[in-house]
């Protein structure tokens, strides 16, 4: 198995868990400054979280591989642990689409479109829609953690050829030193 593989299977499993972590910590910020554009931090939480962890994935790759094609394996590590950063952040977003979705009940609604009515005393709410449209929040909820979760994995990419930099490994070998003959 090469190095890059090994790296990104070791790392993979850390980097589900930290990216599940992160993103529920980067709610913190969108429920204290909830008005404010500073909530939008929380968003770049997980993407952040599996560039930090990518990076340490792709610097064991690159310093375990010897030979040639050191930044190569590190890629291969960021993509791999990359995936654990795309299942965790699928897997968070779908969790809560089912928790949402299953979560409200019949009082909720009737209280949720009372308050609907008030606010808006004219409009024609269709309740049969609305209870369609909270039947497939799961379905978008999933459709968004795909999509951030795409993102965390173009973030472990870039994270482990950032590790391999660190690593100071290079590609190419050294050059050869050039022999000079005496003139005479």
């Amino acid at each position: 198995m090469s190095a890059g593989s090994k790296s990104g299977l070791l790392f993979m499993l850390p980097q589900l868990i930290t990216v599940v972590i992160a993103t529920l910590l980067g709610f913190v910020p969108f429920v204290f400054l909830g008005g404010s554009p500073v909530a939008l931090i929380g968003c770049c939480a997980a993407p952040f979280a599996a560039l930090i962890i990518a990076v340490v994935a792709g610097f064991f790759a690159s310093y375990w591989h010897e030979g040639s094609g050191a930044r190569h394996q590190a890629l291969m590590a960021g993509l791999i642990s990359g995936a654990g950063a795309l299942a965790g952040v699928t897997l968070f977003w779908v969790v809560m689409g089912l928790v949402i979705s299953n979560s409200l009940d019949a009082v909720t609604m009737n209280e949720a479109f009372r308050q609907m009515e008030r606010m808006q005393p004219d409009a024609d709410i269709d309740r049969g829609m609305m209870m369609s449209i909270m039947g497939i929040i799961s379905f978008v909820m999933a459709g968004v953690g795909i999509f951030l979760g795409l993102i965390a994995l173009a973030f472990s990419v870039l994270g482990g050829l950032l590790g391999a930099m660190l690593a100071n490994r290079d590609d190419q070998s050294p050059p050869s030193s050039a022999t000079t003959t005496p003139l005479a």
